[in-house]
């Protein structure tokens, strides 16, 4: 594989989206469909979805989540990672 120096490979992501599904559901699942993000999982009880992204460099990743994060209706979107709490 071949890096040039200043540009991340592609990679698929995955995010939490945390929004008003009550008032803005078809909405949200709109943006979803047009921006081809994936719903992975639909959070029912939290309001949220975790959605997985096509192949997106670092700036496009960063572009997407401003975009989400811009309308009224979501109130955050994070990358999903994984956080341990003890030291096992």
């Amino acid at each position: 594989m071949l890096l040039v120096s200043g540009c991340a490979p592609k990679e698929s992501v995955t995010l939490i989206i945390y929004c008003d599904k009550e008032s803005h559901e078809s909405e949200m699942k709109e943006v979803l469909r047009e921006k081809h993000l994936e719903i992975l999982y639909d959070y029912a009880n939290f309001s949220a979805y975790a959605v997985k992204s096509e192949e997106l460099s670092e700036r496009e990743c960063s572009e997407l989540i401003e975009y989400l994060r811009s309308l009224d209706y979501v109130y955050s979107v994070e990358k999903d990672q994984i956080m341990q709490l003890d030291e096992e």
